[in-house]
């Protein structure tokens, strides 16, 4: 499960885990089980110093299961300002996870609610499309009106 050239303090850390009784290690994961995956998780715990916007985070969120990230590495803030679980500071971070594994049936459903219609209302294919045929309706327009190809200046002779 870990590389060859792991850092040693990964090495201790992993190995910590593996003693937990409510962590399973459970290695690669294929595509086409993760969402199976995901949801039955409680929540997706991201510990990354650097991340983008991750897949991950939207995949778990798609199938209602919240996300507790790293402040640093909520990409865009979606976590903090949408409540799609916690956003917290490295000290606060499995206070925070606690928090979300504490919560009763309810609230943690309401929770896991707000995170599916947070991933329909803004990151569904049907949304993105709309919003792409948005914005290139009036360039489309304009390079019709100017019969020029989109990008391109007329040649200069």
């Amino acid at each position: 499960m870990l590389s060859r050239d792991a850092d040693q303090a990964t090495v201790d850390a992993v190995n910590g885990l593996r003693d937990l009784p409510n962590v399973q290690l459970v290695g690669y994961v294929r595509r086409a089980d993760i969402r199976s995956f995901l949801s039955e998780a409680a929540l997706l715990l991201c510990t990354s110093h650097y991340e983008g916007f991750s897949n991950a985070f939207l995949e778990a969120l798609a199938v209602g299961t919240p996300v507790v990230t790293r402040r640093l590495v909520d990409p865009d803030s979606i976590v903090l300002s949408h409540a799609l679980g916690a956003s917290a500071h490295e000290s606060t971070l499995s206070k925070s996870a606690k928090m979300v594994w504490d919560m009763d049936e309810n609230e943690y459903g309401t929770l896991a609610g707000r995170c599916q219609t947070y991933v329909k209302a803004n990151h569904s294919p049907m949304v993105k499309a709309h919003e792409l045929i948005a914005a290139l309706t009036p360039l489309i327009a304009k390079q019709q009106r100017s019969c020029q190809p989109l990008g391109l200046d007329p040649i200069k002779r």
